[in-house]
């Protein structure tokens, strides 16, 4: 188990990158609406699917690991990677 510094220096660089990936995500996805607003006259619904993709796109990671064993069966296990934690 890592000591209250480590804790202490990892949280204050994940606030760092959560900063800087909310500016850069939301950037993105106003980048991409601009596009489909002037390029492609985007109508109401156009402009909702691309500012919810990024949002649904993480939905879709809790879905993604279950893939191999609902196409291949028991099979599929194997593909799937197993976590659980490992006793110290």
């Amino acid at each position: 188990m890592g000591s209250l510094s480590d804790t202490k220096q990892t949280f204050f660089y994940e606030r760092w990158r959560a900063v800087s990936s909310g500016v850069l995500e939301t950037a993105a996805t106003m980048f991409l609406l601009l596009i489909a607003v002037r390029c492609f006259e985007a109508g109401t619904t156009a402009k909702a699917f691309v500012a919810s993709a990024g949002s649904f796109g993480l939905m879709l990671t809790s879905i993604a690991p279950l893939l191999p064993e609902i196409r291949f069966g028991r099979s599929g296990r194997s593909a799937t990677p197993l976590v659980e934690e490992i006793p110290e």
